[in-house]
Formats: structure tokens, sequence, C-alpha cells
């Protein structure tokens, strides 16, 4: 009999977890890709995950709370002043962002959300038939 501990991080030396403890183990990983740097200087590191490895990962693990749950699942983990960071224990009270990096994060999860729905290719297509750019604001 094997059991399989995939999404769990435990501090007491159990399973290791999917997403690295230290912003300097993440940034050495190669399972996980630097997709950007925000203007406010926050990066964005993703990890491509199967959707089997993604229903491994318990709701009350840390891995759970850089998951993000899309047709194509993956790990999410920001960093900042060298230190990951949990934006669930932000939504909670615990903030280390200012504003204007949460803004960024905000937006880079929800560009990044998108592609991996396949909405960002939907929405463009749409746009075009319509004669619209993306690119356009409308205020």
């Amino acid at each position: 009999m094997s059991l399989c501990l995939f999404g769990c991080s435990d501090e007491a030396g159990k399973a290791a977890g999917l997403v690295p403890r230290t912003a300097a183990k993440l940034a050495a990983s190669p399972d996980f890709k630097l997709e950007d740097t925000t203007p406010s200087g926050v990066k964005c590191y993703v990890r491509e995950i199967t959707r089997e490895t993604a229903n491994t990962i318990a709701p009350d693990c840390r891995d759970s709370h850089f998951l993000e749950k899309h047709k194509q699942p993956f790990l999410l983990v920001f960093v900042c002043n060298n230190r990951i960071v949990d934006l669930r224990a932000t939504k909670e009270g615990g903030s280390t962002l200012t504003i204007e990096q949460y803004n960024d994060v905000t937006r880079f999860g929800m560009k990044r959300a998108m592609a991996a729905d396949g909405a960002d290719k939907e929405q463009e297509a749409t746009a075009k038939l319509r004669g619209v750019s993306l690119g356009q604001r409308y205020y």
C-alpha cells in the first residue's frame, strides 16, 4: 500500500509540498517559471500542474493557498521583498503588500487565469469580430 502526500506542506518535515518554503528555493526550483515582474517589483512564479495533482491538494494545506483551479490548473506564487506572499493570509488581515502591489498581483492573476481557461483567446476573437482593440480603454 502506498500513500501519496503530494500537496501538503508541514514544517515538522512531513511531506515537502509543491511550493518551496522560501523565495530563494522557489527561484532556484526548475518546476516554477518566473512569468512576470510587476511594475511594483512583485515577482510572479507559475508551475503548471495536472488536474490529478491539483485534486490531491487538500484545502487545509499550505499548497492550497497558491492553487488556481482552472481548465489548466497551476500554482501561482508571488514574491515581494524576497519573501513569498501568502494572499490568503493577506485577505485575513496580514497584508504585506502595498495597494499598488496588490493591484498588480490581482491584475496578473486575472490575466493568467483567463489564459488557463482559454478566455483570453475568446475575448480577443470577440473583440476582433466587433472591431475593438483590447488595448483601448473607455472611461
